[in-house]
């Protein structure tokens, strides 16, 4: 499971980075510029994430928080979006903002994460007491 996440960011990262340099370099921004600038920022927290999962000096919380800050960010992109001037977009700018399919995989995935984590309770050591043992005269008696 651990590697089907790291290759979903790593394709992520690698989509959001080339739309946004894409629509930078050709001049074509729709959209308001705060889009893009967090747009560059998940995309510079991913390549970290990655690289750092990559190098194996990841941590699982790492991952988690990268995927929570997603699907907040692509809120606030889905919320600003609506709230201003109705804007045609093309797919990559959907790719830019995010959808709704976003939040929901970056949800699971948080989901997943946390619940793995708390799947397993350690309990320590524990100690039993012995319970006596049962004389054959008693047990015939039943």
């Amino acid at each position: 499971m651990k590697q089907i996440i790291y290759y979903y960011l790593c394709l992520k990262v690698l989509l959001k980075a080339a739309a946004c340099g894409y629509l930078l370099i050709a001049g074509a921004m729709a959209m308001p510029k705060i889009i893009y600038i967090l747009c560059a920022l998940l995309v510079v927290a991913g390549v970290v994430v990655a690289v750092r999962q990559f190098v194996g000096r990841g941590k699982p919380n790492e991952t988690t928080m990268f995927f929570a800050a997603e699907g907040f960010v692509t809120i606030f992109n889905l919320a600003f979006v609506s709230a201003g001037t109705i804007v045609e977009t093309g797919w990559l700018d959907m790719l830019v903002t995010g959808s709704v399919l976003d939040i929901i995989l970056a949800a699971v995935i948080v989901f997943v994460a946390i619940r793995s984590k708390t799947a397993y309770i350690n309990m320590g050591k524990q100690r039993f007491q012995q319970v006596p043992q049962q004389s054959e005269a008693s047990s015939k008696l039943r």
